[in-house]
């Protein structure tokens, strides 16, 4: 068994695992204000981490070459976190807390921590699965946002007197249209509305009702239904082309016997014919 290379060890699985678990547990005690008297300690630690997933995005790139390492989606994936929290690597040397967009990308820095993601089996084909499954879901999600704008436009004029807190302009009054879609506490607004103006409860209460019955049962269930079954179209995909594959080779092995058996035929003919003279 040949020996591993030092780059090898470094870009580990098990080792980028425990770095990443180790470091989640850094931030999060950085969190506590009674360990402020041990943030220097804890910094260190945390910037040693991010040291960490730097290199180890240098050596895998030296090892798989960049075809290699752009061709798998997790790869890109891990890069793009990366990326993101190296604003963190001048920290020590410069307030970077006085420049906005640095501030961004500091905080963007717990998203490393999604790198687990790549620790799920299979986790390219899920991400393959989740693209293209978000690619043939765009359609009725914008379908489903223009019939949230349309309610949202009717319950504003509606109700915006009764209920401006949640009625008082159109995005507000969308907001919470898409607070309905998503049914829970969706009875509370209603009844507020009957509150406030009994002479249309009974028909906020129904217009409610259709808003949540169209758009959060029915219109999420379809949304939900595209999605999984793009998710699972590649296991779809695979027992088509085996099934296809069986029926061709069954179609092959019908014509062979067809033919051996026409050759046998005439073979038979021959050896009678030769019998008979």
């Amino acid at each position: 068994m040949a020996t591993r290379s030092l780059g090898e060890r470094l870009v580990d699985e098990r080792l980028v695992m425990g770095v990443i678990l180790f470091n989640l547990v850094i931030l999060f005690v950085r969190g506590f204000p009674a360990f402020a008297a041990h943030d220097p300690w804890l910094f260190a630690l945390d910037y040693a981490c991010l040291v960490y997933f730097f290199f180890e995005m240098v050596v895998k790139l030296r090892l798989l070459g960049l075809r290699g390492f752009w061709a798998r989606a997790i790869n890109r994936f891990d890069l793009a976190l990366v990326v993101a929290s190296t604003p963190t690597l001048i920290s020590p040397f410069t307030d970077v807390d006085e420049i906005a967009l640095v501030l961004v990308f500091r905080a963007a820095r717990v998203l490393r921590f999604l790198r687990v993601l790549r620790f799920i089996p299979h986790a390219d084909q899920l991400w393959h699965g989740v693209m293209r499954a978000l690619r043939a879901s765009v359609g009725f999600i914008i379908a489903l946002a223009a019939y949230n704008l349309v309610l949202g436009l009717i319950a504003a004029h509606l109700f915006a007197d009764v209920a401006p807190q949640h009625f008082g302009d159109p995005l507000v009054s969308v907001y919470t249209m898409f607070k309905v879609f998503t049914v829970e506490g969706w009875f509370d607004i209603p009844d507020q509305i009957a509150l406030a103006a009994p002479h249309m409860a009974l028909m906020a209460r129904g217009f409610f009702v259709f808003v949540v019955l169209t758009g959060g049962i029915l219109g999420f269930s379809i949304a939900n239904a595209v999605f999984v079954d793009e998710m699972v179209m590649d296991n779809n995909d695979e027992l088509e082309r085996s099934v296809a594959f069986l029926a061709n080779e069954i179609e092959k092995l019908r014509a062979e016997n067809e033919q051996l058996i026409v050759t046998l035929g005439e073979k038979v003919d021959q050896l009678v014919a030769t019998r008979d003279r």
